[in-house]
């Protein structure tokens, strides 16, 4: 595990901070319009040096916390993630109480000292519910994170990932703190000199005086309103850098700014078109108690981020990202791989559905062209907001791959009319969509991200990687059927009933088809090995280095070549290509997920303990098949010789 930034516990204070200052605030009576929501998913923001629509930058922040990018209101109000972040901003007080802080075992929240009376062993919880265990929460992820020797436990890794999320709403509920925050000035003659007038001052009014403020606490003997006014707007200040709204006015710079960058600007008398910005959006939670008000300032302030970012040409792919996340390409897709499934599984009992076998068919022929189809637009749309092949994060692989199986079993299917591709088509489908969707939600984290610097190349990425990921995704697709060979082998050895005895042309079609898979998939392998050292050889001089992804691309090329070779000289057959291709689906496995998540040389880009857990049981599974299969194998032959 990696150990906390100092900016976690920073976060803590200041969502603390927030959070005791609430407490006489108006509330949101009434939902907000489908016309502000609309405009408020268009503001453009920058995050990892990513510019996205802020219907974007709410969703993954929503699904890292809640588990899914949706939740309700204490009075049953289901709000979209845009509802949600402008309540987190305009309306803290509410947002407090929302239920969108997703604990997977209720032993966390016994541990930090909260209790989890009327809660689930799995719920959610509000920020409200969690304030009296932050504390706790902290020290414990602290004490844990120290152990650097010890393996975590289920509950003290949940609770390290719990101190993690929790700094993001902190920050997002005081968010608006430099709008919201006033200190009173007129029982303060030192203030009242500086701010003639006024009753209270902002933090928008302290920050152009911020020099003159220090100068007099540091004059003073004791701890007055002045050195209290500092503090305040130190704390704002903090809170204010966790999100980048701002477009630079100056063609050149890149770097998107947050309130925090503006006002430590105006303390010094610059930026002071982007200082307007900031008054536009304090106005703008000055205007919170009038719904409609709110509203129309929350557009105004759309409309003059959005024409900044237009001029820098950062606004043209806003509409269309947008329309791919509310489009939901590929949860729409798997729906209909799910529906084919269930008419594939009818086809089962075609004896008993004769009269309906040929519209099953075709009904599930339809159902997986229309999966696939959305699975294909989704990648195509992605590729687009890129402007990058459809290979460049884990989370894009496991669509590409699924989108090619499939691709090849379909036409698998067109050739032979055997019925089992079909059926592979639907559930293969199906079950992909479903780890990718698992996999998106277990990160919580934007799929779109920049690249890191050694995958940043089109050019690379156009060829190795997406050469590489074919022959994975064949390696993947021959352990399915292998394992679906194997499967069926128990079976057949286990009902002894002659009228459901697997007849010998469905394994020799599994065969065949098996055989095609892996010479498909040992020509993709080895070209894309080769460009990879290619690639190596461009970005570090080197054409081979022994890196262990480096290996593990060797290990399945000689995987495939191996079996291949064995299966033509008659050494392997049937059941032993079966077998053979299970054990490739394994060393496909260790390639992909083994290097890349368990932070193991050059090609290492992060670990991850979910995708490690999920790594660990498929071994343990799949070694099972392995000796499942040896076993199917071994069974009739040790009967027959024992007569």
């Amino acid at each position: 595990m990696k150990r906390f930034s100092s900016v976690l516990f920073i976060g803590l204070i200041i969502g603390l901070f927030a959070a005791s200052a609430m407490a006489q605030e108006r509330v949101r009576r009434a939902p907000w319009s489908q016309e502000v929501l609309d405009a408020a998913a268009k503001i453009p923001v920058q995050e990892r040096g990513r510019v996205k629509p802020l219907h974007t930058y709410a969703g993954f922040l929503l699904l890292s916390l809640n588990g899914k990018r949706s939740c309700e209101t204490p009075w049953k109000e289901k709000l979209t993630p845009v509802a949600w972040l402008l309540d987190c901003w305009f309306f803290p007080e509410q947002a407090r109480h929302y239920e969108v802080v997703s604990i997977d075992d209720y032993r966390v929240v016994e541990a930090i000292g909260v209790s989890r009376e009327g809660k689930l062993r799995r719920d959610r919880y509000s920020m409200a519910e969690l304030d009296g265990g932050i504390s706790r929460l902290m020290d414990m992820a602290r004490d844990i994170e120290s152990r650097e020797t010890a393996a975590a436990s289920r509950v003290e890794s949940q609770v390290v990932s719990l101190a993690r999320r929790l700094p993001a709403l902190f920050y997002t509920l005081g968010y608006m703190d430099f709008a919201r925050q006033r200190v009173p000035v007129s029982d303060a003659p030192e203030l009242a000199k500086l701010f003639p007038g006024k009753t209270d001052a902002g933090m928008l009014d302290l920050v152009p005086k911020v020099f003159e403020l220090e100068e007099i606490a540091t004059a003073q003997t004791t701890h007055g309103p002045v050195s209290h006014a500092l503090e305040t707007l130190n704390q704002v200040h903090q809170g204010a850098g966790f999100l980048a709204m701002i477009p630079p006015v100056i063609p050149t710079e890149e770097v998107y700014e947050t309130p925090q960058d503006v006002m430590s600007a105006m303390a010094e008398g610059r930026r002071p078109d982007h200082a307007a910005t900031l008054r536009q959006i304090e106005s703008a939670y000055l205007n919170r108690g009038t719904m409609p008000r709110l509203e129309s300032s929350i557009i105004a302030l759309q409309e003059d981020l959005s024409a900044r970012a237009t001029v820098r040409g950062e606004n043209d792919k806003i509409d269309l990202e947008i329309h791919f996340y509310e489009m939901d390409y590929f949860y729409n897709a798997m729906a209909l791989f799910v529906f084919g499934f269930l008419f594939n599984a009818l086809l089962w009992f075609k004896p008993k559905l004769k009269a309906l076998s040929n519209t099953l068919y075709y009904g599930a022929w339809t159902l997986a062209g229309l999966g696939q189809t959305l699975l294909i637009s989704g990648i195509v749309v992605r590729c687009i907001l890129r402007s990058r092949p459809p290979v460049t994060t884990p989370y894009e692989v496991i669509l590409f791959i699924a989108a090619v199986g499939i691709l090849v079993m379909m036409f698998v299917e067109y050739t032979r009319r055997n019925g089992l591709s079909l059926s592979l088509t639907n559930s293969l489908g199906a079950l992909a969509l479903v780890y990718a969707a698992w996999h998106e939600g277990a990160e919580g984290v934007d799929t779109m991200q920049p690249l890191i610097a050694v995958l940043d190349t089109n050019f690379w990425l156009s060829t190795h990687v997406t050469t590489i990921a074919i022959g994975y995704c064949a390696g993947v697709l021959a352990a399915v059927l292998g394992n679906v060979y194997i499967f069926s082998k128990l079976w057949n050895l286990s009902v002894p009933d002659k009228s459901r005895h697997v007849g010998t042309k469905f394994f020799g079609d599994l065969a065949k088809i098996t055989y095609g898979v892996l010479c498909f998939g040992v020509l993709f392998s080895t070209v894309g090995t080769i460009l990879g050292g290619v690639w190596a050889n461009d970005s570090w001089g080197r054409f081979w280095g022994w890196d262990p992804k480096e290996n593990g691309a060797l290990m399945l090329v000689l995987g495939f070549l191996a079996t291949l070779h064995a299966r033509m000289g008659g050494h392997l057959r049937e059941h032993g290509i079966a077998v053979a291709s299970v054990f490739l689906g394994i060393i496909v496995i260790w390639a992909f997920y083994g290097v890349n998540l368990y932070g193991i040389g050059l090609h290492s880009y992060g670990f991850d303990e979910s995708k490690s857990m999920v790594t660990k049981v498929y071994y343990a599974i799949q070694g099972s098949v392995l000796l499942l299969g040896i076993a199917t194998w071994c069974i009739p032959r040790l009967k027959k010789a024992g007569g």
